[in-house]
């Protein structure tokens, strides 16, 4: 939905700018905020995912690394070395996933916010602070949060080769 910002330089019969439709303003600014709100909501849900994911991966990784010695050489030796670098490779692969959407998120943000500066800025000043120090600090957790995993499972890959 994208509609028209009310010409200023129009004007009424006596001469001066008429003032724009107040329920029109309010329908945009309703617009504007639910779109994202809901891709607030969306880097919540999808940092959430990730973080599910990597703490059944890192808890199958564990259960995986103490009964090691404790297990007699067999068949599935063979299955645990595989998973020993299959899991952190489905960890990366995840965090990579997950990152890419996140990152989306916030760039459709970051969009939706620029929009709003360039076209409405002085009718929805609230929706246009995307330079705020406590907007970038609030997005700090989602976009560090999957490099702290990536991290992690490079690490352990280095480690175990």
């Amino acid at each position: 939905m994208e509609s028209n910002p009310p010409n200023p330089a129009a004007s009424s019969t006596d001469g001066q700018t008429p003032e724009p439709p107040v329920e029109i303003e309010w329908r945009e600014y309703m617009f504007f905020r639910e779109e994202l709100r809901h891709e607030d909501i969306l880097i919540n849900h999808r940092l959430s995912w990730l973080i599910s994911s990597q703490a059944f991966l890192l808890g199958g990784f564990a259960t995986l690394i103490s009964a090691g010695s404790a297990t007699p050489v067999s068949a599935l030796s063979k299955i645990k070395d595989y998973m020993l670098t299959g899991l952190p490779i489905a960890g990366i692969l995840g965090v990579i996933a997950s990152y890419v959407t996140i990152l989306a998120a916030v760039l459709h943000v970051r969009g939706v916010r620029r929009f709003v500066g360039k076209r409405y800025l002085a009718r929805m000043p609230s929706l246009h602070s995307w330079h705020t120090l406590q907007l970038r600090m609030g997005l700090f957790g989602p976009l560090v949060t999957p490099l702290i995993f990536l991290t992690f499972w490079i690490v352990i890959l280095w480690k175990i080769r």
